[in-house]
Protein backbone atom coordinates (compact mmCIF):
# COMPACT_ATOMS: atom_id res chain seq x y z
CA UNK A 1 0.00 0.00 0.00
CA UNK A 2 1.24 3.46 -1.13
CA UNK A 3 1.62 5.85 1.75
CA UNK A 4 1.59 9.55 1.43
CA UNK A 5 4.73 11.65 0.98
CA UNK A 6 6.33 12.11 4.04
CA UNK A 7 7.86 15.28 5.04
CA UNK A 8 5.74 16.84 2.46
CA UNK A 9 4.50 20.55 3.56
CA UNK A 10 2.58 22.00 0.82
CA UNK A 11 2.83 26.32 0.69
CA UNK A 12 -0.92 26.44 1.99
CA UNK A 13 -0.41 24.58 5.12
CA UNK A 14 2.75 27.04 5.96
CA UNK A 15 0.83 30.33 5.19
CA UNK A 16 -2.31 28.60 7.17
CA UNK A 17 0.18 28.13 10.29
CA UNK A 18 2.15 31.43 10.03
CA UNK A 19 -1.48 33.22 9.53
CA UNK A 20 -2.95 31.25 12.86
CA UNK A 21 0.00 32.17 15.24
CA UNK A 22 0.17 35.57 14.27
CA UNK A 23 -3.64 35.77 14.15
CA UNK A 24 -3.53 34.50 17.96
CA UNK A 25 -0.73 36.73 18.92
CA UNK A 26 -2.90 39.99 17.44
CA UNK A 27 -6.06 39.00 19.34
CA UNK A 28 -4.06 38.57 22.61
CA UNK A 29 -2.17 41.54 22.12
CA UNK A 30 -5.34 43.51 21.55
CA UNK A 31 -7.33 41.78 24.84
CA UNK A 32 -3.95 42.84 26.70
CA UNK A 33 -4.10 46.65 25.55
CA UNK A 34 -7.77 47.23 26.16
CA UNK A 35 -7.56 46.45 29.50
CA UNK A 36 -4.64 48.11 30.55
CA UNK A 37 -4.55 50.99 28.89
CA UNK A 38 -7.02 53.89 29.39
CA UNK A 39 -7.82 54.18 25.68
CA UNK A 40 -7.79 50.40 25.25
CA UNK A 41 -10.84 50.07 23.44
CA UNK A 42 -9.15 51.94 19.83
CA UNK A 43 -6.56 49.15 20.54
CA UNK A 44 -8.88 46.25 21.12
CA UNK A 45 -10.51 46.69 17.63
CA UNK A 46 -7.18 47.37 15.71
CA UNK A 47 -5.07 44.77 16.83
CA UNK A 48 -8.40 42.38 17.80
CA UNK A 49 -9.45 43.05 14.63
CA UNK A 50 -6.81 42.60 12.61
CA UNK A 51 -5.98 39.39 14.66
CA UNK A 52 -8.90 38.16 14.14
CA UNK A 53 -8.95 37.80 10.70
CA UNK A 54 -5.19 36.32 10.13
CA UNK A 55 -6.93 33.97 12.86
CA UNK A 56 -9.63 32.85 10.81
CA UNK A 57 -7.71 32.62 7.37
CA UNK A 58 -5.01 30.58 8.98
CA UNK A 59 -7.79 28.02 10.35
CA UNK A 60 -9.27 27.67 6.92
CA UNK A 61 -6.23 27.37 5.33
CA UNK A 62 -5.15 24.66 7.61
CA UNK A 63 -8.29 23.37 7.61
CA UNK A 64 -8.30 23.36 3.61
CA UNK A 65 -4.98 21.69 3.65
CA UNK A 66 -5.91 19.02 6.50
CA UNK A 67 -9.36 17.84 4.37
CA UNK A 68 -6.72 17.29 1.41
CA UNK A 69 -4.34 15.11 3.15
CA UNK A 70 -7.74 13.11 4.75
CA UNK A 71 -9.09 12.39 1.71
CA UNK A 72 -5.81 11.41 0.40
CA UNK A 73 -5.33 8.85 2.87
CA UNK A 74 -9.12 7.77 3.15
CA UNK A 75 -8.98 6.88 -0.85
CA UNK A 76 -5.40 5.02 0.20
CA UNK A 77 -7.17 3.24 2.97
CA UNK A 78 -10.15 2.15 0.74
CA UNK A 79 -7.84 -0.38 -1.39
CA UNK A 80 -9.72 0.71 -4.35
CA UNK A 81 -7.36 1.38 -7.34
CA UNK A 82 -6.01 1.34 -11.21
CA UNK A 83 -2.63 1.16 -12.59
CA UNK A 84 -2.24 3.99 -14.69
CA UNK A 85 0.25 5.06 -17.50
CA UNK A 86 1.82 8.41 -17.49
CA UNK A 87 0.94 9.94 -20.76
CA UNK A 88 2.55 13.31 -20.40
CA UNK A 89 4.90 15.44 -17.86
CA UNK A 90 4.98 18.79 -17.65
CA UNK A 91 7.21 21.52 -15.71
CA UNK A 92 5.39 23.79 -12.92
CA UNK A 93 7.33 26.72 -13.08
CA UNK A 94 5.29 28.58 -10.89
CA UNK A 95 7.54 26.99 -8.06
CA UNK A 96 11.17 26.72 -7.66
CA UNK A 97 13.03 25.76 -4.53
CA UNK A 98 16.90 25.91 -5.23
CA UNK A 99 16.81 26.41 -8.32
CA UNK A 100 14.70 23.44 -9.55
CA UNK A 101 11.24 22.90 -10.00
CA UNK A 102 8.84 20.50 -9.69
CA UNK A 103 6.93 18.21 -12.45
CA UNK A 104 3.42 17.57 -12.85
CA UNK A 105 2.10 13.85 -14.22
CA UNK A 106 -0.73 13.48 -16.41
CA UNK A 107 -1.66 9.56 -15.77
CA UNK A 108 -3.82 8.04 -18.46
CA UNK A 109 -6.46 5.02 -17.52
CA UNK A 110 -8.40 3.08 -20.30
CA UNK A 111 -11.60 1.31 -18.30
CA UNK A 112 -13.02 -1.99 -19.28
CA UNK A 113 -15.50 0.08 -21.67
CA UNK A 114 -12.67 1.64 -23.70
CA UNK A 115 -13.34 5.29 -21.89
CA UNK A 116 -10.22 6.91 -21.06
CA UNK A 117 -9.70 8.49 -17.99
CA UNK A 118 -6.88 11.33 -17.25
CA UNK A 119 -5.90 11.99 -14.19
CA UNK A 120 -3.23 15.22 -12.93
CA UNK A 121 -1.31 14.60 -10.21
CA UNK A 122 0.27 17.14 -7.59
CA UNK A 123 3.91 18.99 -7.78
CA UNK A 124 6.08 16.16 -7.59
CA UNK A 125 9.69 16.51 -6.38
CA UNK A 126 10.70 13.80 -8.87
CA UNK A 127 13.99 13.96 -11.43
CA UNK A 128 12.62 12.88 -14.82
CA UNK A 129 10.57 13.57 -17.93
CA UNK A 130 10.87 12.22 -20.81
CA UNK A 131 11.61 8.44 -19.15
CA UNK A 132 8.90 8.56 -17.23
CA UNK A 133 6.16 8.23 -19.90
CA UNK A 134 4.98 4.98 -19.88
CA UNK A 135 5.61 3.88 -16.61
CA UNK A 136 2.88 2.73 -14.59
CA UNK A 137 1.35 4.45 -11.53
CA UNK A 138 -1.17 3.51 -8.86
CA UNK A 139 -4.57 5.77 -9.49
CA UNK A 140 -6.70 5.50 -6.08
CA UNK A 141 -10.27 6.30 -6.31
CA UNK A 142 -13.34 7.28 -4.55
CA UNK A 143 -16.22 6.84 -6.67
CA UNK A 144 -16.95 5.26 -9.91
CA UNK A 145 -16.80 7.99 -11.64
CA UNK A 146 -13.07 8.76 -10.51
CA UNK A 147 -13.84 12.48 -9.31
CA UNK A 148 -12.03 12.08 -6.22
CA UNK A 149 -8.67 10.44 -6.84
CA UNK A 150 -4.95 10.23 -5.14
CA UNK A 151 -2.06 9.20 -7.14
CA UNK A 152 0.57 7.30 -5.58
CA UNK A 153 3.82 8.66 -7.45
CA UNK A 154 6.51 7.79 -5.19
CA UNK A 155 10.51 8.92 -5.87
CA UNK A 156 12.03 5.67 -5.91
CA UNK A 157 9.87 3.69 -8.10
CA UNK A 158 9.40 6.72 -10.68
CA UNK A 159 13.06 7.99 -10.82
CA UNK A 160 15.37 5.26 -9.01
CA UNK A 161 16.18 8.36 -6.43
CA UNK A 162 15.02 8.99 -3.07
CA UNK A 163 13.26 12.02 -2.36
CA UNK A 164 15.68 13.54 -0.23
CA UNK A 165 18.42 13.00 -3.54
CA UNK A 166 16.62 15.48 -5.28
Amino acid sequence: MADLPKGSISALWIIGLVYSVLGALFVVLGIVLALTLEEGLLFCVIFGGLGLIFLILGIIFLGVEYRKRKNAEQLIASGRYVWGTIADWRVNRSIEVCGRHPIVLLVRYVDGRGREHFFRSPSLRIVGGPQLRGKQVRVYYGDPDFRHYYIAADCEALSGRSCGEI
